[in-house]
């Protein structure tokens, strides 16, 4: 996040990486408002949320104090990974354990109406062309849509038989004039298109 910029706020472009993502790993030391936030705004989602702390801030840790910071009662009823400075491989191995069965909970959200147009799409005969490409009159390369969802739209190449993923924010629907049928325009480029 410090590498980036734009005209968004921080909290804005925060959410915006919260969107694309299928797991956000939230660490609640020092109960910070602006975590928590972005804590919910992952759960409401629907994503996937892992969530770690420093050791001392469990509140059921024996001679724990009153006043001594904690994860608050609303989160601390989820599964946390407490971490210590002192043995970070013991986090590294929970956490290693925990990811891809969080990631394999994942159900794809088709709430937008960019992902459900493209979901109308599968199985159906589509032009896909990189926007560096898409000028009047260019047509693309055939292609089948096979899978779409919130992360990732799957496209079968006819010509090659081959197959490949984009991230369904590179792509957007057109409509390829010569061939009457909808043109997929990728902002990215592909090497092997």
């Amino acid at each position: 996040m410090d590498l980036t910029e734009g005209r968004e706020t921080i909290t804005e472009r925060i959410l915006q990486l919260i969107d694309g993502s299928n797991l956000v790993i939230a660490d609640l030391t020092y109960e910070r408002p602006n975590c928590y936030f972005e804590a919910g705004y992952t759960q409401g989602k629907g994503i996937p949320i892992i969530y770690t702390a420093r050791k001392d801030h469990d509140p059921r840790r024996p001679g724990r104090k009153v006043a001594d910071p904690r994860v608050h009662f609303d989160l601390d009823a989820h599964k946390i990974t407490y971490w210590s400075e002192d043995d970070m491989i013991s986090a590294r191995l929970e956490l290693t354990q925990r990811i891809p069965i969080a990631i394999n909970s994942f159900v794809p959200r088709l709430t937008d109406s960019k992902t459900l147009a493209l979901q109308a799409l599968i199985g159906k005969t589509v032009t896909v062309t990189p926007s560096r490409f898409n000028e009047q009159g260019v047509s693309g390369t055939t292609c089948d849509i096979v899978e779409v969802n919130d992360n990732f739209i799957r496209v079968h190449r006819q010509a090659s038989g081959a197959y490949f993923s984009v991230p369904t924010q590179d792509g957007r629907l057109a409509t390829d004039e010569k061939k009457y049928r909808p043109k997929l325009i990728l902002s990215k480029f592909l090497e092997d298109f």
